[in-house]
């Protein structure tokens, strides 16, 4: 049953002051260490922060900026990506000047801030790990590059953190924290931030949504089965997570052996006739023989990893359970094919855009919008909205209220929903930027059943809740993308045009670096110590996994499930009396 605190009360305003004020602090070794590590971040952040000369891109930046704050002249571009970067520019020169200096102390202060956040995070990492964390966030060479580099990584990242922070405070936060709306709050604006400052929000939202997704459907799986699932959740998330990386290595591979075929359908044929070579006696091409070896050795990687972790973890139970590995191999297997295709399918337009570099582009013409895909979107969002009235009469809500993780799923997905309209008008073959009226009125009509469904989950989940979250979204949205109610405009340029333009970008390849250019170039000469670290992450969690499934299995504790999804497991008959020890299938330290 759950525990209640019938007798705690909410302490006043100056109830919680005077507790605050006559509380006695003590310094410790951790608060040493991190005024030790904030004085350093301080000085490495901000020393010398007007020195450098001024980049193309912090060209751009400083000047439309300077051009907001001496004239109130700006325009949202998804070119420079969002607008709050230059709104808080202006403002910096407002308060301290126009100069070198000053444009930069907007990424300068987020650094210091960001180079502190894993204080927030202690209670799942550990005073350990959470200092750890802290200092190399603080010694990072890519991190301190942009906290002292006016563009919209490090407020973009920092939007991120707090989205986090926010996900894990309301799933597993205190008793006092847990669930609490505030933080579905703080996550609607931190989405907003994030939106307006990089369109690589979209990929954030579209891990944590994959991430929650998976969670709250093995979760679900499990009330309706009344059989605990965890071990099924961690299943696939182990597979998934090992599967991209091994995606991320081929990557490697196929972009150097197989860089003259420039399709999916091109490469399997030539791997396909590499084949046909070897076995008829032939003379396979370098670069078909050399695809061959590393792909061997990432075969032999795979198995090793698996293999090997398990093998150690078996070493006091001397239970080895073959059965788990293969499924283990086989779920690895399919996340990497997965990833491998996806990931091909999404070069398509950058290798096309290659060789067709010297043809002229025709303009897209009415004739040539097609207007399937936003009668399609319009049919689909009169299905969904006719399922959400049923399952409210059904009373199917009173079962999905209890799961924590799917409130921050219909926040998420119903705030970003309307901006994925730029995804059916270029389907339709439209201009996701085309702000003529002809294109307005067509974006509208696009972007109507989205909304719809936007709205419909928000009111059928917690009217409240939702319409406070939005509230804050919104609010901070019309605000920044017209630029402070000076440009409606803005208001398409945002909701349309920032992933409409970076869609039509995405045949570009701009700087024409090869897509191995970070994961063999930048990330092992600069970061290095988290390549060596999540690699023994990666052996350790393994190791973990092994371990806990195989106690689990030897100790064969009887185990249920809660009418609240949650898993139960009850101590062994030897205790006397027997207690029920609540293991919760949530994100907690004591899940495993």
């Amino acid at each position: 049953m759950a525990t209640t605190y019938d007798n705690w009360q909410k302490p006043t305003r100056t109830e919680g002051l005077n507790r605050l004020l006559a509380r006695t602090y003590a310094i410790n070794w951790e608060i040493v260490v991190y005024a030790v590590i904030l004085a350093i971040a301080l000085v490495t952040r901000f020393a010398g922060l007007g020195d450098r000369v001024m980049s193309h891109d912090e060209s751009l930046h400083t000047y439309y900026s300077w051009r907001l704050f001496t004239e109130g002249d700006f325009q949202h571009t998804p070119l420079m990506h969002g607008p709050i970067l230059f709104h808080v520019t202006a403002f910096s020169y407002f308060l301290f000047g126009d100069n070198d200096f000053t444009a930069r102390i907007y990424p300068a202060v987020l650094g210091v801030l960001m180079v502190m956040f894993p204080i927030l995070f202690r209670r799942w990492l550990g005073r350990i790990g959470a200092i750890l964390a802290s200092v190399m966030i603080l010694i990072s060479p890519m991190l301190l590059f942009h906290h002292r580099y006016i563009r919209e990584d490090t407020p973009s990242i920092f939007a991120t953190m707090i989205m986090v922070y926010c996900i894990f405070q309301y799933l597993d936060g205190t008793i006092r924290a847990r669930r609490k709306p505030i933080w579905l709050y703080i996550f609607a604006g931190a989405l907003l931030w994030n939106l307006g400052s990089k369109e690589s929000a979209f990929i954030y939202v579209a891990i944590f949504g994959a991430f929650l997704t998976l969670y709250f459907g093995v979760r679900l799986y499990q009330h309706w089965r009344k059989s605990p699932s965890r071990d099924l959740y961690y299943f696939i998330m182990m597979s998934i997570l090992f599967g991209v990386v091994l995606t991320l290595i081929m990557i490697v591979v196929l972009n150097i052996t197989l860089y003259e075929s420039e399709t999916l359908s091109a490469r399997i044929a030539a791997v396909g006739e590499g084949f046909r070579l070897l076995f008829s006696g032939g003379t396979p091409s370098e670069g078909f023989s050399t695809f061959v070896s590393w792909t061997l050795l990432v075969a032999a990687f795979t198995l090793a990893v698996i293999i090997l972790t398990a093998l150690w973890a078996s070493l006091k139970t001397r239970k080895l359970r073959t059965r788990d590995i293969v499924v283990i191999l086989l779920l690895t297997g399919a996340a990497f094919l997965g990833s491998i295709v996806a990931e091909e399918i999404s070069q398509e337009p950058t290798r096309q855009e290659r060789t067709a570099e010297t043809e002229s582009v025709e303009p897209v013409t009415v004739a040539d919008i097609s207007y399937a895909p936003i009668i399609a979107s319009w049919v689909v969002a009169l299905v969904v909205i006719g399922a959400l009235i049923y399952s409210r009469r059904a009373n199917w809500w009173r079962t999905l209220y209890r799961f924590r993780e799917l409130d921050v799923l219909i926040v998420m997905g119903s705030l970003i929903l309307p901006w994925l309209t730029a995804i059916t008008l270029k389907l339709a073959g439209a201009d996701p930027t085309d702000y003529s009226s002809t294109g307005i009125s067509r974006t509208v009509v696009a972007l109507i059943p989205f909304m719809s469904i936007s709205i419909a989950f928000g009111l059928t989940w917690h009217w409240k809740r939702w319409l406070i979250s939005a509230a804050v979204f919104y609010a901070l949205y019309i605000f920044f993308f017209t630029t402070m109610f000076t440009n409606p405009t803005g208001l398409a340029s945002g909701m349309i045009g920032s992933l409409g333009y970076w869609l039509k970008q995405q045949g570009v390849e701009r700087g024409s670096q090869p897509q191995y250019y970070y994961s063999l170039i930048i990330m092992p000469i600069y970061e290095y110590l988290p390549l060596i670290g999540s690699f023994l992450a990666m052996l350790a969690g393994f190791t973990i996994f092994w371990r806990r499934r195989q106690e689990r299995q030897v100790d064969a504790l009887p185990e249920t499930v809660s009418e609240d999804g949650e898993t139960i497991a009850y101590a062994s008959s030897t205790d006397a009396p027997a207690q029920a020890l609540r293991l919760g299938f949530h994100l907690d330290r004591a899940a495993g």
